[in-house]
């Protein structure tokens, strides 16, 4: 809502560095999703920003807000989707590993049954606690 209290150009004015320059290559590029999460939150997960009545200057507050999305140097630090992207790209990374794992102890399992079907006896009477058939009980 306060939003639409700035203009079209006042608006790009402000967030301009957030979403780069036109025929520039941004660092970092913020999606409009982005900003919205920005204006209600601080930086990496460091929780909301609190809230005080009315806002009197949008384009003031609109740069008070975005203004914990910079680094020291200025510049817009990574924006929330780039965080949750690298978060999901990790986790598919791991999933891959598991799944080649699985693969490659499936593929061992698979070269020997008569040691893997061994095992799976062991187990099994360590499981029933019964002794293997052929062994002494002491």
């Amino acid at each position: 809502m306060v939003l639409r209290r700035l203009s079209a150009r006042r608006l790009r004015s402000i967030l301009r560095p957030w979403f780069g320059e036109l025929w520039g290559t941004p660092r970092v590029r913020y999606t409009p999703q982005d900003v919205l999460y920005a204006l209600d939150n601080l930086p990496r997960g460091a929780g909301q920003h609190e809230y005080a009545g009315r806002v009197r200057d949008p384009g003031a507050w609109l740069e008070h807000r975005m203004s914990f999305w910079l680094d020291a140097a200025g510049e817009p630090v990574p924006p929330r989707s780039a965080e949750l992207a690298g978060q999901a790209a990790g986790r598919r990374a791991e999933i891959a590993r598991d799944r080649q794992d699985r693969a490659a102890e499936a593929a061992g399992r698979a070269a020997d049954p008569e040691a893997r079907a061994a095992e799976a006896r062991q187990w099994l009477y360590a499981k029933l606690r019964r002794p293997l058939p052929g062994r002494l009980v002491s």
